[in-house]
């Protein structure tokens, strides 16, 4: 497969999962490919970044300096008080 078309079919598949929001499964059939296909189609979309992840992490949240504190200091949060916190 010439390089050109194989980005093709990685883009057409990585939109069909993340925009369109249909399940690897749903993919295949309509493309008449296996899901493991489509699945290292997926993987090839990240690795090739045609799929870029962004968090948009909401205002006065600040994960990234939580979890360095975490790792820093060995802290650990139980799931009781994350269940406490998440009920606020």
């Amino acid at each position: 497969m010439a390089r050109l078309d194989e980005l093709r079919l990685i883009t057409r598949v990585a939109r069909m999962y993340y925009e369109q929001g249909l399940r690897q499964p749903e993919s295949a059939a309509q493309l008449d490919l296996s899901q493991a296909t489509i699945s290292r189609l997926l993987t090839r979309a990240d690795e090739e970044a045609i799929v870029r992840i962004t968090i948009g992490t909401p205002v006065g949240v600040h994960s990234e300096f939580e979890e360095r504190l975490q790792r820093t200091y060995a802290l650990v949060t139980d799931q009781a008080t994350a269940r406490a916190l998440l009920a606020l």
